[in-house]
């Protein structure tokens, strides 16, 4: 089974359910990867992948799709525990083993993958693409006891406790050898710091933080002659037990490309620059984004003297691009940017300055998006929009946030200009950027709290309604706007109204599971935003949601998370949990009756926390309570007293139904509808 994850997609949906089991146990607590090992799949060979962790699925259903970055097949080999021979009474997964095999043109780098089973969808972890073979090592804390390496070849070891770890080289003269830890670049929280030392433990290299690796360290070093050597890997606290990859071969170390982004389909040509500011390797690729939309993703180069790639990040971006010309350091001789576009540039001296103009509409929104340190940049950029008088109007890029965007709504028609600095004054060759320039830019967003949600998920029975919690960002934008949940299979329905005005900062927005939908399928929920008033021009803007900060808060190691992980919601739909119904009644004008909710639950081990009842369809003089009330939880029902109006007309009728809202545990809200019933009017 393929599991790809692009805008045409096969629909992972439909391969997920060629293999669907009909009866699914029940739902279980929230799925969590806890281990994966290796950390590594290579380019054009299986390799087996143990993922370790809680609740991935049940052992011999056969539901399990790795949703990755990258197009791959897997395969399950074995599982724990063990499936049960007669198919009944299954147990959730703690381990399973996939045998996973990519394609030879899949680009290598840091990307991410997930697990879909049948209980859910795990947290995203990063995960390496190389096409370094991965060799089984048992590392040393003694230099003398070293074992000797064969390059190239990729090792996958945990930091020891209060120790350092080592390993033997022979190397011949004018041999290069290049060495590289990964382990912060995949969201590990480990420091490392590289040596490489000859056979008296003099230093020949050594690496710490590095430009396009980040707390990553890495290094090459030309041998002067045939030596033994020893390389040195230490977590700079001394903390024990953190991951980390060594790579050692003859590889490229670029520390950037240019330009650091592409536009999402189009054929781009790139340059290798190391932390010189020098190129030397380049190439060209077509880059599509994810699910049709702009990503991150890794750029590979290599060279024909190289036994392995070098890589660095590389961003999409749904704007052409622009490439800056010197001079442009004063108004004068400022480019004059007509639409939106990426700006491509570098700070080439200590205290240089690139200015762009813009030509702008009262009423226009502008938003400037840098990337720097995130694509493997020295620069902290700081942006500064001024007037044709040099006053300045907004700034960006003076605080602690790195690559800390810019947004402007123009007062007037007039001409403002941008001026990009480094925030210390620094520059060489190697001080590139990008910006991402919108002129027509989203006047807000929204940003979803996960709360209880861990798994960066929600789930909900088919039929039922699952809860945003949702707070409005405004770019001095007071309209009110309709917002439309949509995902790969179309849009959906939200219950109650999805028109969101100025006063609704934080507010909970449920949106409808479809009845149709199946236990088990999935989908990626995005939210749209539309504006229409009569004499102004109706707008849409897409992708308006953003969770960097839940994201952050469950995997606070991924510094710079990719576009697709914090602006899509999986929707897991489960099997169902819990029913709500009520049984007919019938009154005469001026009675009191009674009308009873049931919980029923399918499943006793569910848990379904502080359920509150809610009434619809009843008139408005009825005068029922529009306040929820709190259902029982012992009982399983609630109870509506309520008056009949005396000017009710006998012999009529009306259609109501109730509704209960609860806490899922691990997974927010969902609220489940009952059966509509019928009150009968009594009398003539």
């Amino acid at each position: 089974m393929c599991a790809f994850l692009y805008s045409k997609v096969e629909n992972l949906r439909v391969h997920f359910g060629l293999f669907m089991i009909v009866i699914l146990p029940p739902l279980v607590g929230a799925q969590q990867i806890s281990s994966v090992s290796p950390r590594t799949v290579i380019v054009g060979e299986p390799v087996e992948l143990e993922f370790t962790g809680k609740n991935l699925g049940f052992s011999g259903d056969g539901d399990l799709v790795i949703l990755a970055s990258f197009p791959c097949r897997q395969e399950i080999i074995s599982e724990e525990p063990k499936p049960p021979a007669d198919g009944l009474g299954a147990q959730p997964r703690n381990k399973v083993r996939l045998k996973v095999s990519l394609k030879e043109d899949v680009q290598v780098g840091v990307g991410w993958l997930r697990l879909v089973t049948s209980m859910g969808i795990t947290p995203p972890i990063l995960f390496l693409v190389d096409d370094l073979p991965t060799r089984k090592v048992e590392p040393t804390t003694r230099r003398h006891d070293s074992v000797l390496l064969d390059p190239p070849l990729g090792i996958e070891s945990k930091t020891p406790n209060l120790d350092v770890h080592y390993y033997k080289l022979k190397a011949r003269s004018g041999q290069r050898i290049a060495i590289e830890v990964i382990g912060s670049r995949l969201g590990e929280d480990v420091d490392a710091v590289l040596k490489l030392l000859d056979a008296s433990g003099r230093i020949l290299a050594a690496s710490d933080d590095e430009p396009g690796s980040g707390k990553d360290p890495r290094l090459a070093h030309v041998f002067s002659k045939d030596e033994t050597a020893y390389i040195e890997v230490r977590e700079v606290r001394y903390q024990g037990g953190k991951f980390y990859r060594l790579r050692v071969g003859n590889f490229p170390l670029p520390m950037a490309a240019f330009p650091m982004v592409a536009q999402a389909g189009i054929e781009t040509s790139f340059v290798s620059v190391d932390s010189s500011g020098e190129t030397s390797l380049s190439r060209s690729t077509r880059a599509s984004g994810l699910y049709g939309t702009p990503s991150r993703h890794s750029l590979g180069f290599r060279g024909s003297e190289h036994n392995a790639s070098g890589f660095v990040p590389l961003r999409l971006v749904e704007e052409p691009q622009f490439i800056e010309k010197e001079p442009n350091n004063q108004f004068s001789e400022a480019h004059l940017i007509e639409s939106s576009v990426t700006l491509n540039g570098r700070l080439q001296m200590p205290d240089d300055v690139d200015i762009y103009a813009f030509d702008l509409k009262k009423g226009q929104y502008l938003h400037f998006r840098p990337f720097c340190r995130s694509l493997g940049s020295p620069s902290f950029l700081l942006l500064s929009l001024q007037d044709e008088k040099g006053r300045i109007l907004a700034s960006a890029g003076e605080g602690n946030s790195v690559e800390e965007p810019l947004r402007h709504v123009a007062p007037a028609d007039g001409r403002v200009f941008l001026r990009v600095s480094e925030l210390a004054g620094r520059g060489t060759p190697a001080y590139y950027y990008s910006i991402s320039a919108h002129i027509q830019a989203t006047p807000l967003s929204f940003h979803w709290d996960a709360g209880k949600a861990p798994h960066l998920t929600v789930s909900g029975q088919p039929g039922s309604t699952v809860t945003l919690k949702l707070k409005t960002l405004r770019k001095s934008f007071n309209e009110t706007i309709g917002l439309t949940p949509f995902g790969d299979r179309g849009d959906y329905e939200v219950f109650g109204s999805s028109d969101i005005g100025k006063e609704k900062g934080n507010f909970d927005f449920e949106i409808h599971v479809p009845e149709a939908m199946k236990p088990g399928e999935w989908d990626l929920l995005r939210l749209r935003a539309s504006y229409s008033k009569e004499g102004d021009t109706p707008q849409e803007w897409t992708d308006v949601l953003d969770f960097t900060s839940a994201f952050q808060n469950v995997l606070p190691n991924i510094l710079f998370p990719p576009v697709e992980l914090i602006n899509r919601i999986p929707l897991f739909v489960m099997p169902r949990k819990i029913e709500v119904f009520l049984d007919p009644i019938s009154g005469k004008p001026g009675d009191v009756v009674e009308i009873k909710v049931f919980l029923k639950k399918k499943d006793k081990s569910f848990r379904f926390l502080k359920p509150k009842t809610s009434w619809h369809g009843f008139p408005q003089e009825w005068k029922v309570p529009v306040k929820a009330q709190d259902l029982d939880e012992e009982k399983g029902f609630s109870i509506l007293k309520l008056n009949i109006p005396k000017n009710a007309i006998p012999g009529g009728e009306i259609v109501v139904s109730a509704s209960v809202l609860g806490e899922l545990e691990n997974a927010r809200y969902m609220r489940v509808f009952s059966n509509k019933v019928t009150i009968e009017l009594a009398g003539k």
